[in-house]
């Protein structure tokens, strides 16, 4: 069998220590192959084995920069015999790898080498790689810092986007279930409660009750002062209704000066008390127009079989009997 050349030789030497560095990342493999006084830099700018710094602390430190295993294909390659025992290896290639949680694929690393045959095989007597990049910090064999820096900001930026988004949600979900004057519930918001409370009614049999409320001659405070003036008014009035209210119950605008109070827990007797509260404290309060005012209310109880229309048909029309007494 004809003996390998001394550029097979040195090719495979050379193969032997990439395979072992980038691919098994195996220090200890690759670390046989270097001479004891074997000299070299690295790819960071303080990375010289002519200091303090062995070879193998460089590459211990390339092993924590960059754990995972590095891909990487040679682009050209120059073999130089430069004596029976010795020859210079030339490379240029392109590596790829996952450093800090992101790929990270750089083009044209430079690694030179000098090899020589010594009584244990091919060993390396001087290295130099170089890195083409300006993104190296100090003492680091790759862009650790500058990709773990990006990933900071990515991560910020993604945090805020999503608080942004999420304030947009919830300020798009209370524009779409709050009436825009009086800042009270909408009829959309109370459509939706009372086919919650009517389905838990006809579940679990409990009570809940509605009061249907509307301001007496509200168009005679729009003629004698303005509409502004009475949408103030309304303002206002939605809230001594919010005031009134317990945790459980809710109160929204059912359209023009109509609204509707949902009572969750509530019979027909305590729906009556909430009712008398909230007419009795508007007739005594003081909606800027230097006048008392009136409240009409219908109530109603949700009784087994009601849906919707019925329950609020039955307030409508104890509110309008209520109006006829007056």
């Amino acid at each position: 069998m004809t003996a390998p050349t001394l550029t097979a030789q040195l090719q495979a030497a050379f193969e032997t220590f990439l395979e072992a560095h980038f691919t098994r990342r195996d220090t200890t493999v690759a670390e046989t192959l270097f001479d004891p006084s074997v000299t070299g830099f690295g790819t960071s700018r303080t990375e010289s084995t002519f200091g303090d710094m062995t070879l193998q602390d460089l590459f211990a430190r390339d092993l924590a920069d960059a754990p995972e295993t590095v891909q990487y294909q040679i682009r050209h390659l120059d073999i130089r015999p430069l004596a029976p025992d010795c020859g210079l290896v030339v490379s240029v290639m392109d590596i790829a790898t996952t450093i800090a949680q992101q790929r990270l694929a750089l083009r044209d690393l430079r690694m030179t080498a000098v090899l020589c045959q010594q009584s244990h095989g091919w060993r390396i007597v001087h290295m130099h790689i170089s890195l083409p990049t300006t993104e190296h910090d100090d003492n680091e064999s790759y862009p650790v810092k500058e990709l773990e820096e990006r990933n900071a900001a990515l991560s910020r930026m993604v945090e805020e986007r999503t608080e942004q988004l999420n304030a947009a949600l919830s300020h798009h979900k209370e524009m779409a279930f709050t009436d825009p004057l009086t800042g009270i519930f909408n009829r959309r918001m109370l459509d939706e409660q009372l086919g919650i409370d009517m389905e838990r009614a006809q579940r679990y049999q409990s009570a809940f009750a509605v009061l249907m409320l509307d301001i007496d001659h509200f168009k005679n405070i729009n003629d004698r002062f303005g509409h502004q003036q009475g949408d103030r008014f309304l303002i206002q009035f939605a809230e001594l209704i919010r005031t009134r209210l317990r945790k459980s119950d809710l109160a929204g605008r059912w359209g023009g000066e109509e609204f509707l109070v949902v009572c969750h827990g509530s019979t027909l007797a305590d729906a009556l008390t909430l009712a008398e509260d909230i007419r009795l404290s508007t007739e005594a309060a003081d909606f800027g127009i230097g006048e008392s005012r009136t409240v009409s209310i219908g109530v109603a109880e949700f009784m087994q079989g009601d849906s919707i229309t019925t329950l609020v048909e039955r307030a409508d029309r104890g509110l309008y009997l209520a109006k006829e007494s007056d």
